[in-house]
């Protein structure tokens, strides 16, 4: 079976049956996170170009999606705040150290004490211990400060993106330079090629979906 890498997965994300469910998504749910019907819509996609598809695959690691019997992929979903509210404190905090970083992780699970949402080591984890062939990380970048009180009771995470908003506004390429170095670290320890996508929408606010792939072979 053909193996899937990420410029086929690329070339989907920016098709436009993937926008179109894209944008109905970011409407219906713009109240949670978006992680599973994003992951739910590619393997849709996935799957009506062929592709054998298994989601939540092997009952210990649970991964997202196994495609042809032969490529695991993960995934993840944050907002833009969550790189300087939780990613940027963390990252510090190990000396923008990577390997610091995967020690912690280690420890925390050895213990298993919880990870909280601290985005950093869930991101590892994901990478380091479940092993993916191919990681996708979705960073939502949200504007706010237009949307009347009404409308903020049916989005996720307002308090937090309101209060971003004022301070760094979004689409902050500062914020995605600390993701962008973190990762580079990551690069150091397992090396990977990479593609993005962003696609912008203007459904109920002004946003942008930036998609993050990662290719580990």
């Amino acid at each position: 079976m053909d193996i899937i890498d990420i410029g086929t997965l690329q070339e989907i994300i920016k098709s436009k049956d993937f926008i179109n469910d894209l944008k109905k998504l970011s409407s219906w749910a713009a109240n949670v996170k978006q992680e599973t019907p994003i992951v739910q819509i590619l393997a849709k996609m996935l799957s009506e170009r062929g592709y054998v598809i298994a989601l939540e695959w092997d009952k210990k690691n649970k991964h997202d999606i196994m495609i042809n019997n032969n490529t695991i992929i993960e995934a993840k979903f944050y907002y833009e705040e969550d790189i300087q509210g939780q990613l940027r404190i963390l990252y510090n905090k190990s000396g923008k150290n990577v390997n610091q970083l995967l020690e912690w992780l280690e420890q925390k699970i050895e213990l298993k004490k919880s990870l909280y949402y601290d985005i950093g080591f869930h991101i590892l984890k994901d990478i380091f211990y479940k092993n993916p062939d191919i990681f996708i990380l979705i960073i939502l970048s949200r504007n706010l400060l237009q949307v009347s009180n009404d409308d903020l009771e049916i989005i996720n995470w307002t308090n937090e993106c309101l209060k971003y908003n004022k301070k760094f506004g979004y689409n902050n390429q500062e914020t995605f330079a600390i993701m962008l170095d973190y990762f580079e670290g990551i690069n150091k320890r397992k090396s990977f090629k990479t593609s993005l996508v962003d696609i912008d929408m203007n459904i109920m606010f002004p946003s942008t979906y930036h998609i993050y792939l990662f290719e580990f072979r």
